[in-house]
């Protein structure tokens, strides 16, 4: 099940054709082929012929069953995190990162099947679920922790959404998936990443300004770091990990090489640079994130302008090009971050909408038609404080968005690529209309 082209191809328009999911559980179980002619076998249950693909989804799915409901166990608890250990530093280790995003998308497929099969409370136990997993990475002060958060939030509202789009949830799921998404998450989840992150770095570079050391790095995919865990999941690993070999441990010379030709003194440099940008970034963090601080809008594009930067020079290129290093992945992450939580702003506008769709059977013409009923105020816009953009459609669908990150309203249109700074955040319309999507 990890097979990821596969799994974006068996998605049309948005919503999962369990037909093809069918076929291909079928395929590897039944024929005994391994998937794509290579790779290992995968033993799913057949069973007796069910009435349709879904219902085949869902018990070839069961053999996870076991695992699941461990996991769906253990999330109740309070403290219900994986052990770290902080003290290794930059050569700390996340074993269960892929194992956690593996088994949401597992949990994903089967929460499809299960509301296609007609058992929509099945279903929205299974995306609780699944936002639960992600609460487990909650205490983790690394920014992967936070990568790894945001790709479970967006199978979770992957598969929230595709029972949106088919009246599947009632007005009692509607309302707890609107609380949870409306319930904001704390920024100093996201502040705590960047301090880490700058701790590491600083910690790297003094270790290379001591001298050369010894760095390994593990050039085995991540999904293969803890087999025992990847194998609770049904090896459930990418297409072209297939090697039966032993791990194996290389050492990574090369960037390493560039650091040690370097006087000490420029790795003291370094710091200092690393220092300014990881500052300049938790300032932007915090205007960014924080209750009210989107207010100043004209500031905020003039942060946002100020990173990327191309150095004037070759002289500026090899002062602060490592230093750019350290922070563009935390920048990027950033703009993620909350563009996650936009999105969660969105569907907890959208889950509303729902409800009045389930009373009215028809959407408002305005979300002040909401309130009082389904929601306690309009929603809002975080990108620009004011409320989201919405306007109902002759279709008998409706369109909603958010003006993006750089708090400019482009009529909801949204862009993937270079142009998706600028563009607008829009709630997918379940219509092929040839445009972009969020998900």
């Amino acid at each position: 099940l990890g097979v990821k082209e596969y799994h974006s191809k068996a998605i049309t328009d948005g919503a999962t054709d369990l037909a093809a999911w069918a076929k291909l559980l079928r395929r590897v179980t039944d024929q005994r082929q391994p998937i794509f002619d290579r790779g290992p076998i995968y033993d799913f249950p057949i069973g007796e012929p069910v009435a349709s693909p879904a219902e085949e989804v869902w018990h070839r799915l069961s053999k996870f069953d076991p695992l699941i409901e461990q996991w769906s166990n253990a999330v109740v608890r309070a403290r219900c995190l994986a052990t770290l250990h902080p003290e290794s530093g930059i050569h700390a280790s996340f074993p269960h990162h892929e194992a956690l995003v593996q088994g949401g998308r597992i949990i994903g497929l089967r929460a499809i099947a299960k509301k296609s099969a007609g058992k929509s409370e099945l279903a929205a136990s299974d995306i609780r679920l699944i936002f639960a997993l992600s609460e487990t990475l909650r205490e983790e002060p690394y920014g992967r922790s936070r990568w790894m958060e945001l790709r479970l939030r967006r199978e979770g509202l992957q598969v929230l959404w595709q029972g949106l789009i088919s009246h599947a949830w009632n007005d009692a799921q509607l309302r707890g998936f609107h609380d949870y998404l409306h319930d904001p998450i704390p920024p100093n989840r996201f502040y705590q990443s960047i301090r880490m992150e700058r701790a590491l770095w600083m910690e790297g570079l003094e270790k290379l300004r001591g001298g050369p050391f010894r760095l390994t790095i593990d050039i085995r995919k991540s999904t293969d770091v803890m087999p025992e865990l990847i194998n609770h999941l049904g090896r459930s690993i990418p297409i072209e990990l297939y090697d039966p070999e032993p791990p194996r441990i290389a050492e990574n010379p090369v960037s390493i090489a560039f650091f040690w030709a370097m006087p000490s003194g420029w790795i003291q440099l370094q710091k200092a640079y690393v220092l300014r940008h990881f500052r300049h970034l938790l300032s932007a963090a915090t205007l960014r994130l924080s209750p009210g601080g989107r207010e100043n809008v004209a500031y905020l594009n003039t942060v946002r302008k100020s990173w990327p930067y191309e150095p004037d020079d070759l002289t500026d290129h090899l002062l602060e090009e490592p230093a750019r290093w350290a922070v563009s992945g935390i920048w990027e992450l950033l703009d993620r971050w909350e563009d996650n939580q936009i999105t969660f702003d969105l569907a907890a506008a959208a889950c509303a909408l729902e409800r009045f769709y389930l009373t009215r059977h028809s959407y408002p013409t305005t979300l002040a038609e909401l309130v009082p009923e389904f929601a306690n105020a309009i929603p809002i816009d975080r990108a620009n404080g004011k409320p989201l953009n919405y306007r109902w459609t002759p279709d008998g669908w409706f369109r909603l968005w958010s003006v993006g990150r750089d708090g400019n309203d482009d009529g909801g249109v949204f862009r993937r690529g270079e142009d998706e700074r600028g563009s607008d955040l829009v709630w997918p319309r379940p219509i092929a209309d040839g445009e972009d999507r969020l998900f």
